[in-house]
């Protein structure tokens, strides 16, 4: 499944069944106002397509904090809830979904970029986009997702362990980052993004002007989801 410019994500282990607690966040999939009150703050504004960055037909929130060992990604999706389209789906496999995804470059150079998505059910999408737009699907890693319905909207969480990516340690760290959402209009997809896009312009993932700091957090040993 690909987006514009031919990029795609990858995905994820679906986690369920329980909730967690960080340092800051209770992680259930109930995105709390008061839980997230300290957190970077962006919107899911522009429609891409059909519509050529126009307002987004519905609004979508999202907030990013982190803790020691985690990054921490919510999302309050606004939704025609009757007519929403979803289900339960295998990893990889909710591409034709209502879904959102998170995505990182860490180091912040558009060489390439990690996405984290899922669809309202907790179904996971993720995977690794370079910057002539080729995709990397085989790029899995371990992540965990929770979500909930509420009358006029869902709510998606995501925590990514720190030691799933690769940086550069520093003291401090500015990590370019996209936020995406994919919803329908009738029958109609429309693709989503946090800013407008320059169509002249072949990088998608280098256009973005959206950044997060993170400080005084350690690199350790990078796993991977090794596909069987």
């Amino acid at each position: 499944m690909k987006f514009i410019y031919c990029i795609t994500l990858l995905s994820l282990i679906v986690q369920t069944g329980y909730s967690q607690q960080t340092n800051k966040i209770t992680f259930d999939g109930v995105v709390e106002s008061g839980e997230w009150s300290e957190a970077q703050r962006f919107e899911i504004a522009f429609e891409l397509s059909p519509g050529d960055n126009v307002p987004s037909p519905y609004k979508t929130q999202a907030y990013v904090t982190y803790d020691e060992e985690y990054l921490l990604v919510a999302f309050v999706a606004n939704a025609d809830m009757k007519n929403l389209r979803t289900s339960i789906r295998n990893r990889d496999e909710a591409w034709i979904d209502d879904f959102v995804f998170f995505g990182v470059d860490t180091y912040s150079d558009g060489r390439y970029m990690i996405t984290f998505g899922s669809n309202p059910e907790g179904s996971q999408l993720d995977m690794k986009i370079n910057s002539n737009g080729n995709d990397d699907a085989s790029y899995d890693v371990n992540y965990f997702t929770k979500t909930s319905k509420h009358s006029d909207a869902y709510h998606i969480e995501i925590m990514i362990p720190f030691n799933v990516l690769q940086f550069e340690a520093k003291p401090v760290m500015d990590w370019k980052v996209i936020f995406y959402r994919s919803t329908y209009s009738g029958d109609n997809r429309s693709q989503n993004l946090n800013f407008a896009i320059d169509r002249e312009n072949p990088c998608l993932i280098c256009q973005t002007p959206t950044s997060i700091r993170i400080e005084n957090i350690e690199k350790k040993k990078v796993y991977l989801l090794k596909k069987i």
